[in-house]
């Protein structure tokens, strides 16, 4: 206890520098061990899968920033034997004209027209013009020869694909951990400072910040652990414990004072 009381904001913060830097060390092997390998497989396979569909429906595509041209008026990609579990029946309808409509009427993830590629996650449309997929006057040509070039070339020659997985943890990684930190510091950090204040228990807001930022620092220490079951814990719930430890705390320091 005599460690909580002696306890200071800067002191606090330093510990939650010190497990962010043990919790990317841990999790970053966790990753390239557990599941690094299983994604790079399961991209071969997407490939493989790609690959394989420009052969059976002999699909030609130029994708310039002025307008595609096809080899056909359309084509439309099942999910079916796709690697990764879907809930629509086609990945994405290519045509001059495809619109929002065929989102429902042909139930696709994606579709590339004349202007621009769209892809429909949860409901939500995420929108790449064609000005974005073609740099400059770069003219982009894909069919059932060049597909596999064009595959090496921009996603597995020099560790590309290797260096986006990468990318993408550590992005997920510093996300999380800012999340956490708001959590600590700002969201239970005042409103345990809040609450005690409106009780009749006057305490610094520092000493409520530097407790939520601790009890932050010890779920980053566990949270490799549920990294490595595979479990995500909902950060409300986490949250509401540290809420409700540090003002119980708190309180009987305030009682032991007022005794």
């Amino acid at each position: 206890m005599n460690f909580l009381q002696n306890l200071t904001l800067k002191k606090s913060l330093l510990i939650f520098l010190i497990t962010i830097f043990l919790n990317l060390i841990i999790t970053g092997l966790i990753y390239t061990f557990q599941y690094f390998p299983k994604e790079i497989t399961e991209y071969q396979k997407i490939i493989e899968f790609v690959i394989k569909k420009f052969e059976e429906k002999n699909i030609q595509i130029s994708i310039k920033k002025e307008g595609i041209n096809l080899g056909a008026e359309s084509y439309l990609i099942e999910s079916q034997g796709f690697p990764v579990e879907m809930k629509n029946k086609s990945l994405i309808y290519v045509a001059k004209n495809s619109n929002y409509a065929d989102f429902k009427d042909k139930d696709t993830l994606a579709i590339l027209n004349d202007k621009e590629l769209v892809l429909n996650l949860n409901n939500e449309y995420q929108n790449l013009p064609l000005e974005s997929l073609t740099p400059g006057d770069q003219e982009i040509t894909l069919n059932k020869d060049s597909v596999q070039n064009f595959i090496n070339t921009n996603y597995l020659e020099n560790n590309q694909l290797r260096n986006l997985l990468y990318g993408g943890f550590l992005l997920d990684r510093f996300f999380n951990i800012f999340i956490i930190f708001v959590w600590g510091y700002l969201i239970v950090g005042y409103l345990s400072f809040y609450l005690l204040k409106f009780s009749g228990f006057e305490f610094p807001r520092q000493i409520c910040q530097a407790l939520s930022i601790l009890f932050s620092a010890s779920y980053l220490f566990i949270q490799p652990i549920f990294y490595f079951l595979g479990n995500q814990l909902n950060l409300i719930y986490v949250f509401l414990i540290g809420f409700i430890l540090i003002t119980l705390y708190l309180k009987k320091e305030a009682d032991k004072l007022s005794n």
